[in-house]
């Protein structure tokens, strides 16, 4: 039988992308599966799992309060169901041969636009060959819940979701999303932008000290408290720390990255992200974090998986689409860091499209490589087993 929904769709209009949205939002089903245990693999005898579980109880029980007020929806249907499902027009929707072109420019952009990491000008480019996020966070906060919507990226943290949840998977890069798509087909992972600065970092190890063997020794740690005295012991040295801070300083960043996304970086980036570095290897236990290894090693292990067939892919802005979709859709949204650098115009129209798509208990994840000025509560960064955000925000929906 014909998959009724195109695998990916533009986001073609200048109104919004309403009529291809149209498209993604007729397709749900009335509810997403539920099963399982969620919070499992989050953290470790710190017990992150533990925190990241009440965190979002306490998220859904503040939200019955916090609740804003939500304006009529954008269609006539009524929503006063927030699993009803949501049919509207496909006219005008197209599939395939034109499903990648560029959207109309938005007003306002952010700099995930150009789909590049560097120069803004020229092609698109693959960025991420895979996330470094920890989508367990995602998983444990979205228990329970429905529809959910995320970023595509390099499609790690669909693919997780799809597990338990209806997923709409939208990015800006149509290099990205075509990626991502091919990984829900089965497709192998393959090297980005991104990993192609993390591997020339990782040349300069022997030079630092870091020998093979030191690093695999401690990757098989499995004991926190031997980690910290193995790090510091080992690998937290004079020449390391000195090296790393050369390679995380802005001169050095500046030649990789395009300005917009070190505006927001905090100064002396690379003291600031040894200390994240070391919060989680003492959080953490390395045998059972791949992101450790990805990180210092640049492995990676992943099951294949094919068909998959509950996220769908949509090319497009992601307040754009939010403004497009039906009110009161979606149950739960991620949207790893698209904030870093954007314009306060763009983050205001963010929050509002996050708002008004939000379910009267959804919950929301964003992340930042920013510095927060202070803790908060939402703050879930230190059980984030990939180690580099600063933030790692997660609240209802309605309080963003």
């Amino acid at each position: 039988m014909q998959d009724p929904w195109p695998r990916a769709i533009a986001s073609g209009s200048g109104d919004g992308s309403a009529a291809a949205g149209a498209a993604v939002w007729s397709g749900f089903s009335q509810s997403a599966r539920r099963r399982g245990d969620c919070a499992r693999g989050v953290g470790d005898g710190r017990n992150c799992a533990g925190r990241v579980r009440d965190h979002a109880d306490g998220v859904a029980r503040r939200a019955e309060c916090e609740r804003a007020a939500v304006g009529a929806a954008l269609y006539s249907r009524a929503c006063g169901d927030d699993r009803e499902e949501h049919r509207v027009p496909r006219a005008g929707v197209g599939v395939r041969g034109d499903s990648r072109k560029r959207a109309v420019k938005p007003e306002t952009e952010t700099a995930w636009h150009a789909g590049r990491l560097g120069s803004s000008s020229g092609p698109h480019r693959l960025l991420f060959g895979r996330m470094y996020e920890d989508a367990e966070i995602e998983r444990a906060v979205f228990q329970g819940k429905g529809r959910a919507f995320c970023i595509a990226s390099a499609g790690d943290t669909a693919l997780r979701l799809a597990e338990e949840h209806e997923v709409v998977a939208c990015d800006i890069n149509p290099v990205q999303l075509a990626y991502a798509e091919r990984r829900a087909s089965g497709g192998p992972q393959e090297t980005g932008d991104a990993e192609r600065v993390m591997n020339f970092a990782r040349a300069f190890m022997p030079l630092i000290g870091w020998q093979a063997k030191v690093v695999h020794a401690f990757l098989a740690l499995s004991d926190v408290d031997e980690q910290m005295t193995f790090w510091r012991n080992h690998l937290d040295t004079r020449r390391f720390r000195a090296g790393f801070d050369t390679l995380m300083s802005a001169p050095i960043l500046r030649v990789m990255y395009a300005r917009q996304f070190l505006s927001f970086l905090p100064s002396r980036f690379g003291a600031v992200l040894r200390k994240r570095l070391e919060r989680g290897f003492f959080r953490h236990p390395n045998a059972a974090n791949p992101y450790a290894r990805a990180l210092l090693l640049g492995e990676t292990s992943e099951n294949s998986r094919r068909g998959v067939s509950n996220i769908r892919f949509v090319l497009g802005d992601a307040a754009s689409w939010l403004e497009s979709c039906p009110a009161r859709f979606f149950d739960g949204f991620t949207l790893s860091n698209i904030l870093d650098g954007a314009e306060p115009a763009y983050r205001a129209r963010l929050m509002r499209a996050v708002r008004r798509a939000s379910t009267e208990e959804a919950i929301i994840v964003s992340r930042s490589f920013a510095e927060p000025p202070q803790e908060f509560e939402s703050n879930l960064a230190k059980c984030d087993r990939s180690m580099l955000w600063g933030v790692v925000d997660v609240r209802s929906a309605h309080a963003y």
